[in-house]
């Protein structure tokens, strides 16, 4: 087997114990176990548990900034797209918590990792921001920043996928100033 494929087999596997165990829970055997590698060739990957999940919140900010991208490309309205945008964003992390009965433990451990994720943070900010200029928004600095924020809010305040994407869609609309009120 290929290094890259035992790397992602064992991440698979860290992902469905944390998820099912909590990071508090989980060792470094019950991550060998489920990925069905030895614990020396998990050592040899990864030198402790923290180290994992910092590499699988690294593979999370990828797939949220492919999200917020996809979503950010579309056709249609600008608040659509930037509600579609963040609602991908923040989705990819509330779809993962969904599956959690430790949804609280793992939020909080992801804001420990911050300064892992804060240069994804920084790029998907700035990207809004040349957006919402380019719509002539004003301040579309701090109007970028307070949608993140707020929509960070929502993801720690809806717990539901769905429910969160919807709000954090409801947010841009309003915020924007798009489509009905109603």
């Amino acid at each position: 087997m290929k290094s890259r494929d035992r790397r992602k087999r064992i991440l698979e596997g860290a992902e469905a114990v944390i998820l099912r165990s909590g990071l508090k829970g989980t060792t470094m055997e019950m991550i060998a176990r489920e990925a069905g590698v030895a614990k020396a060739t998990l050592y040899s990957y990864f030198p402790d548990k923290e180290a994992i999940y910092t590499a699988l919140v690294e593979v999370m900010a990828e797939g949220k900034l492919a999200a917020f991208h996809r979503g950010i490309g579309q056709d249609g309205p600008f608040d659509e797209r930037i509600g579609e945008a963040l609602a991908g964003k923040l989705g990819v992390a509330a779809d993962l918590l969904a599956r959690s009965p430790h949804a609280d433990e793992l939020l909080n451990a992801h804001h420990r990792l911050a300064g892992t994720l804060k240069a994804l943070d920084n790029q998907v900010e700035a990207e809004l921001a040349g957006v919402l200029a380019a719509e002539g928004v004003p301040d579309p600095e701090i109007t970028a920043r307070m949608l993140l924020a707020s929509a960070y809010g929502i993801l720690a305040k809806i717990p539901d996928p769905e429910e969160m994407r919807k709000a954090i869609r409801l947010l841009a609309k309003r915020v924007l100033g798009g489509g009905d009120k109603s």
